[in-house]
């Protein structure tokens, strides 16, 4: 009986280790490998490098993406981090009220 106890609370830790930490890891791993498998030509996609590209040739170990106007590059599929969303830019916030009502210092 003590041995279970003593043992519980490592068996407990490891648990919300697993949930916290593994599971999600290996839910977005499978993710992306369903994402490669079920690639087209005229996907647009982001490597690992940061390297954005469209999908022009498929290959059974590698793709050839076209990262500008007739430039090429051959790289491995594991090097695909997932599709490129291009999220827009957000407007600038106005000054605030409290900047607004100090009048501004005039320069001599």
């Amino acid at each position: 009986m003590d041995f279970l106890l003593s043992v519980f609370p490592i068996l407990f830790i490891f648990l919300i280790f697993y949930f916290i930490v593994i599971r999600p890891q290996t839910k977005a791993e499978s993710k992306r490998k369903e994402f490669i498998n079920n690639l087209k030509k005229g996907e647009i996609v982001i490597l690992s490098s940061g390297i954005v590209g469209k999908v022009i040739e498929i290959q059974p170990r590698t793709i050839i993406l076209e990262i500008s106007k007739d430039v090429k590059i051959k790289v491995l599929k594991e090097a695909i981090q997932g599709p490129f969303v291009e999220t827009q830019p957000q407007p600038q916030q106005k000054e605030s009220k409290s900047q607004e009502s100090k009048p501004k210092e005039e320069k001599k």
